[in-house]
């Protein structure tokens, strides 16, 4: 009964207001006060993403000598091709660790005195590196790539019937050079393609247009996010993974939609914490202007009767 009274004056009151010639102050016109909250997400970004990545800068040819006379006149051609994807796993360091396969095709020429014999032969090898990542607080990911070797499938010789020659160590040189330009090409690649900026930007903005919540009583949430926080990165076998916090005001408008944010071109650097709490707080604003909850009180009242004590007695509301 007493609910039912307070609900009835609330009502009654807001009809008798909205009768009278009173200026209704619209929020707009006041300073409401803005609630931060934090929003925790765990992110994942699959270690076959960056593999795509890295195989689509990396032309199926990947090096090719087709003069016999350089080098010192060594007499040698070679052509390199990828025979594989290239294969990427997780370290134990926030490393990367880089698998290329390569089928290479070999020419050699034996002789003196401008006169020579020229065999060649086709093998496979694997080509190791070790690759260091670095999360900038840019959104940019700088990585420092070193060469780790490379095993034999199956390995060079020239076959000249009575005499066959192996080259591995004329190919290993040659190859391991490719290796330490392969190193620079790897870094470049990854800080052109490993760029998030666009990506931070294009999230942000998603949170410009504020969203309605509730058809019925035309409700708009409206974020703002403020901040990011980002904690760093944990490498496993397949995948990276970091927990990505974001910092917002959270406002509730009942009525009109509020103005949308403005579209952002550039974004702030990421803040880099240890660790992130594991919950989802969202705290928020309620502005509802006067005419908006007279509007809905006459909805859920106006000209509705009510039973009390007990059935014995009804009200109807006009």
């Amino acid at each position: 009964m007493r609910k039912f009274l307070i609900v009835f004056l609330l009502v009654f009151g807001a009809k008798v207001f909205s009768q009278q010639n009173l200026q209704v102050v619209s929020a707009t016109d006041f300073n409401f006060p803005k609630i931060k909250s934090s929003i925790t997400m765990p992110v994942k970004i699959p270690l076959s993403e960056i593999a795509n990545i890295i195989n689509n800068s990396v032309p199926q040819l990947v090096f090719q000598d087709d003069s016999y006379t350089d080098n010192d006149n060594d007499q040698f051609k070679v052509k390199v091709w990828k025979t594989r994807p290239i294969r990427l796993v997780g370290g134990t360091n926030q490393n990367l660790l880089i698998e290329v396969p390569l089928k290479i095709w070999a020419e050699k020429g034996i002789g003196t005195f401008g006169v020579y014999t020229y065999q060649n032969t086709t093998f496979e090898t694997v080509m190791y590196f070790n690759s260091q990542l670095t999360f900038n607080n840019n959104w940019t990911m700088n990585t420092k790539t070193q060469p780790m070797g490379l095993k034999w499938v199956t390995k060079p010789v020239l076959d000249y019937g009575k005499i066959k020659v192996p080259i591995t160590n004329l190919v290993e040189s040659s190859l391991k050079k490719q290796q330490a330009d392969f190193c620079k090409t790897i870094d470049e690649m990854m800080l052109k393609q490993l760029n998030f900026q666009q990506y931070a930007i294009m999230a942000w903005n998603q949170f410009s247009q504020p969203f309605n919540v509730s058809e019925e009583y035309n409700t708009w949430l409206k974020i703002t996010p403020i901040a990011v926080n980002i904690s760093p990165l944990v490498f496993y076998g397949n995948q990276i993974e970091a927990n990505i916090g974001i910092d917002t005001f959270s406002e509730t408008f009942t009525g009109q939609k509020p103005a949308a944010s403005p579209l952002i071109k550039t974004i702030a650097n990421f803040n880099s914490v240890q660790a992130l709490p594991q919950k989802f707080l969202l705290q928020t604003t309620a502005n509802i202007p006067f005419t908006e909850a007279t509007a809905i009180a006459e909805k859920m009242f106006l000209n509705k009767e009510f039973d009390f004590r007990e059935g014995k007695s009804k009200i109807k509301i006009t």
